[in-house]
């Protein structure tokens, strides 16, 4: 008889980030979430711990042209 052994999702995002890091590929919750097929919220449910570990991605907007004008 074959034993199944259970692969988490956390198994899962940790085997990802030890690949990335060790491929240089840039590390952050959208290509770690990417790479596994699921959505960033995922990664935040199935292993909160390792948040840490992995570069959150900041959007950064640049200031409209209403915000450059003065009233």
């Amino acid at each position: 008889m074959s034993e199944s052994v259970e692969i988490t999702m956390a198994d899962k995002i940790d085997t990802a980030l030890s690949e990335m890091a060790a491929n240089n590929e840039k590390i952050n919750v959208s290509q770690v979430a990417k790479r596994l097929g699921i959505s960033n919220s995922a990664i935040y449910k199935f292993n909160p711990e390792k948040i840490p570990d992995i570069q959150t991605c900041l959007l950064y907007t640049s200031p409209s042209p209403r915000d450059r004008t003065r009233s």
